[in-house]
């Protein structure tokens, strides 16, 4: 076979032809995204893919909104050529072109260069009546000064449905605390409502010089109407990317030179010092404590500078205490304890203490000066001497017993000695945690539910009635002998074909056979049975075989007989029967034993108190991992309660049913001298868990501390018998109180019904006599211990924690609304939440509206806010 021969020349040009279409292959280009709006364009990446996200060129007159990616496949004259495209859209103030500059993007061919690109005239999207703005306080600020900063939005009413995403700033190299939540208000402009969107921060700089702050960015959701007709109608949404401005920001240097003992803090400080005691003896410990307080650029402040004591003391220092306002990195207080053991008496000085702040409001250091404290050291008293009184009243014996006369007579013993007043217990400690997570069952958000849930028992004994009732029915149907019989008559004709000349088998044939026909005789005579079918031709039949010598069976006969069965049909059991008086009712005594005992049952569930009737939420994983507990308590016992408090914030958050958790969270904040929220944390505890000594005692300490105590929940706390008969159980435990009292009413009923129908043969009177009342008398102590809990007793009650204002509509601008103050320890009902917000409705029919973070919810998980941070974890 001759083999096939290219010619060299031949082949070096297919050769090239192949080099130039590989070097070709690759490219990225700006195309059309061809749905006839000039806005949506293309980035085009032709048999190649991004090493990363392509950096486009920045353009004055717009900008880029990415819309998804895509892939794309040809073959084409068996070339294929594979395409990644990137959508985007166009976003311009001022109609017109947009030119694209060429850039280099880097793919995984290499760099290539995207070739410029002029798009149609663009018009201006509905992102164009959208006002985006950032906006710092001051435009010129001292290096290391807190400044806020406004992120505004200024939108249509109409048209502003929500936030697609997050805010997306880069705040570097500003130091900047997060954004908050978004104050709104509504203004009508040019016959227009406008929304007006606003986000605050604060910020400073490290460094001197001219800054350009970086643009917010945020994804906001447009509804532009609606499409489609009828059922399928529904909204418009489209979504457009909002970015600020760019202010410039002239940051002053600090003066030169700085003090000695400047410590780097730029803002407004305040200095605290305290001796205690300011007299001891050697070996008793003196705690010497500075406090530096206020707002500034906290990050920046390390520590305190260094204190000089006399050498006769032993000096011990603890680590330093940082505190900063919930979600507020520039509201702080640093705390350095310094405790100091004098080892020979004598009068010392300690101090005086200086250091420097730099202060913004007069552009100048400003120095905070600690006077000397004048120190007692006496010497240590020897063990026994003498005997300081512990408490007034052992004073008071102590005195008594030195002006004792003697007794005279020689005779006479001497004068006893006097007995030391008792020392009172200590009061005013709390109680430590508590290990573990214990978990409560909610209330029932609505009154159908809480009444379905007490009758539920009663629905049972309804069904077991009717069961019985059919039972009843079925036992006595009059028919059920015959249905019997036509039975037996299948499986004796079956034994028949086996054995056709066992007479046994033919006698048990004709007794079935008259019963199945309803004949009493056992072996009536043939004429009886229906001349239908042939039975008459077969019962004559079968006696010939019975009783003439030598008379066998037909040769059909077993075949005519299962014919006749076959056609034989007996009506079934009539379960409208059931109904019937003497199925349904076949006692009268407990009949008028239900009747009587269902009256007063009835008006003890009509007076369940109200409850939300909004749907229920599932709720989230109730318990905290075993480790975060532990970790939590090690902090506590360490002395980290700022770390142990925001561990069981957390397991609080995961499970706000969980009552040790909360009784732990109220012990870590009181720690910290935080005792309005921890009072409103221990009520919460107290209302799920009211049994529990530890978190009454806990309760009692914090509203001592904290000022205030809940009016709801006097009933409750107050002492008496129906306050200690409240306290057994919560709310949610007197529900199931009230279903287990209803389940023994229903079981007193059942058993007279098990009377009736003769499955219990012993007398049941008394039992189920007893077993009603006292399903009554818990049903009806159960609503009572329900009831004193007031709005507590709802899932959505919460607790206002510290006092502030309650306003007619949800903002803090300055408009004409009503408002009212709100004392702290309110409890009221959040109804709905909207934007850092939360109704409040009252037992008075009064409602407003308040911030979440002034409220502590008692059953459910507080709703997230930035401005709440640790909801309830104080100032």
């Amino acid at each position: 076979m001759p083999s096939l021969r290219i010619p060299p020349a031949f082949a070096a040009l297919i050769l090239c032809f192949a080099m130039a279409s590989s070097a070709l292959a690759q490219r990225v280009f700006w195309s059309d995204a061809g749905t006839g709006d000039p806005a949506d364009i293309q980035l085009v990446f032709e048999n190649c893919k991004p090493e990363a996200a392509p950096e486009l060129p920045a353009l004055s007159e717009a900008s880029f909104h990415y819309r998804g990616q895509s892939t794309q496949v040809q073959v084409i004259n068996f070339s294929r050529t594979s395409s990644l495209v990137l959508s985007y859209r166009l976003q311009i103030t001022v109609p017109g072109q947009v030119a694209i500059p060429d850039f280099d993007v880097q793919t995984d061919k290499g760099l290539l260069s995207v070739p410029p690109y002029t798009t149609g005239t663009v018009q201006p999207g509905p992102e164009s009546d959208i006002k985006a703005r950032l906006t710092p306080r001051k435009t010129t600020v001292w290096a290391g000064e807190v400044f806020p900063l406004v992120y505004s939005i200024d939108v249509a009413r109409r048209s502003f449905s929500n936030f697609g995403d997050q805010i997306q700033w880069e705040p570097s190299p500003l130091v900047a605390e997060d954004w908050s939540e978004p104050s709104a208000i509504e203004a009508n402009r040019a016959g227009e409502v406008r929304l007006q969107v606003a986000f605050r921060t604060r910020a400073y700089a490290r460094a001197p010089g001219t800054l350009r702050l970086s643009p917010v960015r945020q994804l906001v959701n447009l509804n532009l109407g609606t499409v489609g007709f009828g059922f399928f109608q529904q909204p418009r949404i489209e979504q457009v990317s909002l970015s600020t401005d760019q202010p410039e920001l002239h940051i002053q240097p600090l003066p030169l030179p700085a003090p000695a003992r400047f410590i780097g803090g730029v803002g407004d400080f305040e200095l605290k010092s305290t001796v205690v005691p300011q007299s001891a003896s050697v070996g008793e410990p003196i705690t010497w404590t500075l406090e530096l307080s206020g707002t500034g650029n906290w990050p920046e402040i390390s520590g305190l500078p260094p204190r000089s004591v006399s050498s006769d003391f032993q000096a011990i220092q603890p680590p330093a205490k940082h505190s900063h306002k919930d979600g507020q990195l520039f509201d702080g207080t640093l705390t350095e304890d310094v405790v100091l053991i004098p080892t020979r008496p004598g009068t010392y000085t300690l101090g005086p203490y200086e250091l420097h702040t730099f202060d913004v409001e007069t552009g100048s250091y400003r120095a905070h000066s600690i006077p000397a404290t004048t120190l007692t050291v006496t010497a240590a008293t020897a063990a026994g001497n003498t005997v300081a009184p512990s408490s007034p009243a052992q004073a008071a014996g102590s005195s008594a017993a030195a002006l004792t006369p003697p007794t005279s007579g020689p005779d006479s013993p001497g004068p006893l000695p006097a007995l030391p007043g008792s020392a009172p217990p200590p009061e005013g400690l709390l109680q430590g945690p508590i290990d573990g997570s214990h978990v409560v069952r909610a209330p029932t958000r609505s009154t159908t539910a809480l009444t379905a849930r007490a009758l539920a028992p009663f629905g049972l004994l309804g069904a077991a009635w009717l069961a019985l009732a059919l039972r009843r029915a079925h036992r006595l149907d009059p028919l059920r002998p015959r249905r019997e019989a036509r039975a037996q008559l299948a499986t004796t004709l079956a034994a028949l074909r086996q054995n056709p000349s066992d007479a046994a088998l033919l006698i048990d044939w004709q007794q079935h056979a008259a019963k199945a026909h309803g004949l009493s005789h056992a072996l009536p005579p043939a004429a009886q049975l229906p001349d239908s079918d042939g039975w008459q031709s077969l019962w004559a039949e079968a006696e010939q075989s019975l009783y003439r010598a030598q008379t066998p069976l037909p040769s059909d006969w077993l075949a005519r007989a299962e014919a006749a069965l076959a056609v034989l049909t007996i009506p079934g059991t009539a379960w409208a029967r059931a109904l019937r008086k003497q199925n349904l009712c076949p006692w009268l005594f407990s009949l008028a034993l239900a009747l009587v005992l269902a009256q007063p049952l009835q008006a003890q569930a009509g007076k369940a108190p109200p409850s939300n009737p909004r749907e229920p939420t599932r709720s989230e994983n109730a318990d905290s991992s075993s480790a975060a507990r532990d970790t939590a308590h090690q902090a506590y016992a360490g002395g980290d309660f700022d770390a142990a408090a925001a561990l069981w914030q957390a397991a609080v958050a995961a499970q706000p049913r969980d009552w040790a958790a909360r009784h732990n969270l109220a012990l870590a904040l009181a720690q910290q001298e935080q005792w309005a929220a921890a009072a409103a944390q221990a009520t919460a505890a107290f209302v799920q868990n009211p049994r529990e000594p530890n978190v009454r005692w806990n309760l009692a300490g914090a509203y001592s501390k904290a000022g205030y105590s809940p009016e709801e929940l006097r009933p409750v706390l107050r002492e008496g018998p129906r306050s200690q008969l409240a306290r057994l159980a919560s709310p949610g435990g007197w529900e199931c109180a009230l279903v287990v009292g209803s389940s023994a009413v229903a079981l007193g009923l059942l058993l007279p019904l098990l009377r009736g129908y003769g499955l219990v043969r012993l007398s049941v009177k008394a039992p189920a006599l007893a077993l009603a009342l006292c399903g009554l008398l818990l049903a009806a102590t159960a609503l009572a211990g329900r009831a004193s809990y007031g709005l507590a007793a709802q899932p959505q009650a919460a607790l206002v924690w510290r006092a502030g204002q309650l306003y007619s509509i949800p903002t803090e601008a300055d408009t004409e609304q009503q408002t009212a103050p709100l004392a702290a320890g309110v409890i009221g009902i959040a109804e709905g939440h909207f934007l850092g917000w939360a109704r409040l409705r009252f037992a008075n029919g009064q409602s407003g509206w308040v911030r979440n973070s002034e409220l502590v919810p008692l059953w459910e998980t507080p709703p997230q806010s930035a401005e709440s941070g640790r909801d309830g974890r104080g100032d």
